[in-house]
């Protein structure tokens, strides 16, 4: 009889724990919130107990998780040869991840092939994400998965947001024949030179990158030569080593005729060697816009408002209104890691610009915080949790009153950065001392020396240009 009831009690207790929904790799409709930080698809999930962030790349040829994601390390299978978009092929273990779970989803065991990493990092590549459309909602920060849609569903899609006042942009996607992954042409001007090839489209990658060879070959300039031919004022002189050697400064970049991002800064990538692509296009250009990435259709899906500019003023149309404020949006919860805040700019930041915050809490922050951006083009955005590591040392009353913070409206706007807080970031102003604390993007942004260098180039070419016209105009009888 005891037998008998141990033996129930643990058939009960096996049923207990198979009373989830089982395994799927069924991701329609599925809707993830995206992971603080730069624009790209991340989002928080788990393998087993393990905490792990969970990547969905359509630019990686393969499925990978690291080896940090294996509590009694990995059972490796086999072995799989990875052609990478950067031209090195690597030979890398195989096997099977089972246990992975990412916005309440138990997803089926797959095959990945391993990296090292004492963290735990799993990439669902496009061997996996080949089905599904991706739309990213910028203001939300959310990633919805749908199934891959025809034709006549994205013109559907643009009547109903023309309707509703947002322009739309329809660009096309081919496929790399070897890795599968998707890529799209660039276009990078700087000054009368021009570089137009194509690029991997990266969800992972938060910064887009450029091929040094690919850059040179077009005659682009990076680092001193920026100021070759240009006259520099007696009095400035020039460093002979640049900050700006890994910057590519441009002047736009066109994702098609006449529509992509102004005044965009690249990075500079020395080690690449991939022929059928010239970089990768990271999230710093595609994340300005709502956005739905369909490899399966062949597109890549932007659109944002619509701005009207009179003067200095600008105004966003969303629906039936066009006002000022309809250029911020903003998106803010309290969680138990304190305030998750997201801003989105749709209008232009031509001197930068901050924008403060009034948080909602019954007990307030002795502080003010708020989000502060460089010179940017359209649809900048930021997504932070406050409080910071560093907030926490420097502030602890400030830091501690996020705690119970239910949200956070809209306060103010002012053009300009924020001098202590260089790029794209959070800070918090202590209301007594006046001490900033900052939280600011890694590794997408310029450095003080590198915006200083970057600022005096554009104006010394803005006057050369200005010389050349006059130069060329006919002489006056």
């Amino acid at each position: 009889m005891t037998f008998r009831l141990s033996l129930a009690v643990v058939l009960l207790a096996a049923c207990a724990r198979d009373s989830r929904p089982a395994p799927s790799d069924d991701l329609s409709k599925l809707t993830l919130s995206l992971a603080a930080g730069p624009m790209r698809l991340m989002a928080r999930g788990e393998v087993f107990r393990v905490p792990a962030q969970v990547f969905f790349d359509v630019g990686s040829p393969v499925s990978t998780a690291t080896t940090g994601c294996f509590e009694d390390g990995p059972s490796v299978e086999g072995q799989v040869e990875v052609h990478f978009p950067d031209g090195v092929t690597r030979a890398l273990p195989e096997l099977t991840l089972k246990g992975l779970t990412f916005g309440g989803q138990r997803y089926v065991p797959v095959k990945v092939a391993l990296e090292e990493g004492k963290a735990c990092d799993v990439v669902l590549g496009i061997d996996l994400l080949f089905p599904w459309a991706l739309e990213v909602n910028l203001v939300k920060r959310a990633l919805t998965f749908r199934k891959s849609g025809t034709a006549q569903d994205y013109e559907a899609r643009a009547l109903q947001r023309a309707n509703d006042g947002w322009e739309s942009h329809r660009l096309e996607l081919t496929r790399d024949p070897v890795g599968d992954y998707p890529m799209l042409a660039l276009r990078v001007k700087q000054a009368e030179e021009a570089l137009v090839a194509p690029m991997v489209l990266s969800t992972r990658e938060a910064q887009t990158r450029v091929s040094a060879e690919a850059v040179r070959g077009a005659g682009l300039k990076v680092g001193r030569e920026l100021f070759e031919g240009l006259p520099v004022p007696e009095g400035i002189k020039l460093p002979p080593s640049l900050v700006v050697t890994d910057v590519v400064a441009t002047d736009g970049l066109e994702l098609s005729p006449g529509f992509g991002v102004a005044s965009h800064a690249l990075r500079l990538d020395p080690t690449w060697k991939g022929k059928g692509a010239a970089g990768v296009l990271g999230g710093d250009v595609w994340g300005r816009f709502d956005s739905v990435i369909d490899v399966q259709a062949g597109l890549l899906w932007l659109e944002r408002p619509r701005v009207l500019e009179s003067g200095l003023v600008q105004r966003c149309v969303r629906g039936e209104t066009t006002d000022e404020e309809g250029c911020y949006q903003l998106q803010a919860n309290g969680t138990p890691q304190g305030l998750e805040a997201a801003v989105t700019l749709w209008r232009s930041l031509p001197m930068g610009g901050r924008l403060y915050l009034d948080v909602t809490a019954e007990a307030l922050p002795p502080c003010r915080i708020g989000f502060s951006f460089g010179p940017s083009d359209r649809g900048a955005s930021a997504h932070f949790v406050f409080p910071w590591a560093r907030m926490t040392e420097s502030m602890p009353e400030c830091a501690a009153a996020f705690a119970a913070a239910k949200g956070a409206t809209f306060s103010l706007y002012e053009d300009g950065p924020l001098q202590q807080c260089p790029g794209t970031c959070a800070f918090a102003e202590d209301a007594l001392t006046r001490r900033i604390s900052c939280a600011c993007e890694a590794g997408g942004e310029l450095s003080d020396a590198d915006r200083t260098l970057l600022k005096l180039y554009k104006m010394l070419l803005e006057q050369e240009l200005k010389k050349r016209d006059r130069a060329s105009e006919p002489v006056d009888p």
